[in-house]
């Protein structure tokens, strides 16, 4: 079975210019990154990887789909978005990033900004 990643990341304040970083790595599946020295791990297991920081949450979460294929990725991805019931989707369109493909959707729902990889 294919295995795809959904990287959810709920945000107040969104910080682009990040100084000091901590290393984390998610062994199940073999995938290191760095996040922000505020983040805090909460779930590092099979099902997620999620970390908490000042003013944003951040989830990995695999999903097995055999149907899901680089040609139907938008519509996929502009799916778990509605699924969300965001007030608005600002933005939804195909990623490439380190070897991962995927999409991505951008939107806000309750004076929170959301951005979507599937």
């Amino acid at each position: 079975m294919k295995t795809s990643l959904i990287l959810f990341i709920s945000a107040f304040i969104f910080v682009s210019n990040i100084n000091s970083q901590q290393n984390y790595t998610w062994e199940e599946y073999g995938i290191a990154f760095s996040l922000a020295d505020d983040f805090k791990e909460t779930a590092n297991n099979i099902e997620e990887f999620s970390a908490v920081g000042d003013g944003m949450d951040m989830s990995i979460i695999p999903f097995k789909d055999e149907t899901i294929d680089d040609s139907d990725i938008t519509a996929y991805t502009m799916s778990i978005a509605a699924s969300l019931n965001l007030e608005r989707v600002d933005d939804v369109n195909i990623i490439n990033v380190n070897g991962f493909k995927g999409g991505y959707a951008e939107g806000a729902s309750g004076g929170q900004k959301y951005l979507l990889w599937a």
